[in-house]
């Protein structure tokens, strides 16, 4: 199982329903986020999370989405087992309205023999127009793969023109680790959004674990096929986060107001098993020119409490295939929840939940 350099990836309780019968008897229709900024502020749904997407297989995980949106229709790629009981990450792609799954199926599994050949996790897939091997695609998706467990990560980037695949991989690593490095926890957790659709640029951001945890972000121009641009490592700044790592975070660009809204796994970690994966989701936004240098706003927190899981980790925000926020004053968090228990009874009840905020 690949794990986070920090920490990584328990369901449903009473706390949600009591929740609900709180502000029904008060006649709140809206839950503020404790964690929440008290200008502007976030605000959720007072109808709390809901069942996006579980499993239909015994003994099998959905964690760590990347939620697009086209045409009215959102589509969830997950970090998935293959085989009921066996713990090797592939990546699946699925349709599911209200819980009612559509379409599920794998669409990226390890690469026999390849630096993935191990797992192949943490997708986040992007619009526009990709050059490789003398093909043009429609879409990227980058990924985690690595050929061993919870170490020597990297991230690799494959292609599509429909977004249910075939996806077509690259064979070596978009963004690698520096030699001697294959002991760390490497690097992982992609989020991606697009720059210029028409010659395939996108902000690729990331956590590292080479040296220490931190996000950093890279531009990279993937539109022609013999000549891929792949920036320099930029590392993002902290401020504002408290003195926590930036570690597992989900980004999504709002063009409306020239921001960035993050989605990230939010300390402190719970004393109870498992411990390794959050109890807590924070929201923050920056100003995209001062992501390297300024401050994060906290705009809001998603709690046990608010969503009835005991475990709220491994974040996605549904985005637009370009990486936007699909409307200017909504923000849907898709939640990986999870029992509390022993690993890995506890591992094999990760499933995906979403819930609605307001902007400003």
């Amino acid at each position: 199982m690949v794990e986070h350099p920090v920490a990584r990836p328990a369901r449903r309780v009473l706390a949600l329903r009591l929740a609900l019968v709180v502000c029904s008897v008060l006649g709140l229709d809206t839950i503020v986020a404790p964690g929440a900024a008290a200008d502007p502020g976030l605000v959720w749904s007072p109808a709390g999370a809901h069942i996006t997407y579980a499993p239909a297989a015994p003994d099998t995980y959905a964690y760590a989405p990347s939620a697009v949106t086209v045409a009215g229709r959102t589509y969830y790629f997950s970090c998935h087992n293959d085989v009921s009981g066996v713990i090797a990450d592939s990546v699946w792609f699925a349709q599911a309205v209200k819980g009612k799954v559509r379409r599920q199926l794998s669409v990226l599994d390890p690469s026999p023999g390849g630096w993935d050949d191990h797992h192949v996790c943490d997708p986040s897939v992007v619009a526009g127009d990709f050059g490789y091997a003398g093909a043009r695609y429609s879409y990227a998706m980058f990924y985690l793969g690595t050929d061993r467990d919870s170490t020597g990560n990297q991230i690799g980037v494959a292609f599509a023109t429909d977004l249910a695949g075939p996806w077509v991989r690259s064979p070596s690593p978009i963004v690698g680790i520096p030699p001697g490095a294959a002991s760390t926890w490497g690097v992982g957790q992609p989020s991606a959004t697009t720059v210029d659709a028409a010659t395939g640029s996108v902000l690729l951001f990331y956590t590292d674990g080479t040296a220490g945890t931190a996000g950093y972000r890279r531009h990279l121009v993937l539109g022609d096929a013999g000549d891929w641009v792949v920036g320099a490592p930029e590392r993002v700044t902290t401020a504002g986060l408290g003195e926590e790592p930036l570690h597992n975070f989900d980004v999504a660009y709002d063009p409306r107001l020239d921001r960035f809204y993050m989605a990230r796994e939010a300390g402190p970690r719970p004393a109870d098993a498992p411990t390794y994966i959050s109890e807590r989701i924070e929201i923050d936004s920056i100003a995209a020119p001062d992501v390297t240098t300024g401050t994060w706003r906290v705009e809001g927190e998603i709690t046990p409490a608010m969503t009835g899981l005991a475990r709220n980790h491994n974040p996605g925000i549904v985005r637009t295939v370009e990486g936007t926020l699909p409307a200017g004053d909504r923000i849907d968090v898709v939640v990986s929840g999870s029992t509390t228990g022993p690993f890995p009874q506890s591992l094999f009840s990760y499933d995906l939940w979403t819930i609605t905020g307001t902007l400003p």
